[in-house]
C-alpha cells in the first residue's frame, strides 16, 4: 500500500491529479495502475508521424494487453510546431490509454 501511495503521489506531481480517458476526465488515484507497467508516450503536437507512431502502439498495447491488463501507457502531448486544441483533440479521441490534460499545460 505505502509503494502504491507513493506512486500515485509521484504520477500526480508529474502528471497533475486529473487525466483524460477517451472523453472523460478522471480522477488519478493509487489503485488506477495498480500491478501494471506504465509507459509515458511523448507525442509532439503538429508532427506528420504521429499517426504511423500510434498504430505500432495500439498493436503493442493490444497484443500485451489481451490476456491482463498488465501495460498503461499515458499520452503526454507537448507543444513542437503548434499547441492547436483542436490537434490535441484529434490525438486524444480515440486512443485506449489515458493521456495528460490540455489544460494542464506545464505538465504537458
Amino acid at each position: 500500500m505505502a509503494v502504491e501511495l507513493c506512486l500515485s503521489s509521484r504520477l500526480t506531481d508529474l502528471l497533475g491529479d486529473r487525466l483524460l480517458y477517451g472523453s472523460e476526465t478522471v480522477e488519478l488515484n493509487e489503485s488506477m495502475f495498480n500491478g501494471s507497467l506504465i509507459a509515458l508516450y511523448f507525442v509532439p503536437l503538429g508532427s506528420e508521424t504521429v499517426a504511423t507512431d500510434n498504430r505500432a502502439l495500439r498493436d503493442l498495447y493490444k497484443t500485451v494487453n489481451e490476456n491482463e491488463k498488465t501495460l498503461n501507457i499515458i499520452q503526454i502531448c507537448y507543444p513542437d510546431l503548434s499547441d492547436d486544441r483542436r490537434y490535441f483533440d484529434e490525438l486524444t479521441s480515440d486512443v485506449p490509454w489515458h493521456s495528460v490534460l490540455y489544460e494542464q499545460a506545464e505538465k504537458r
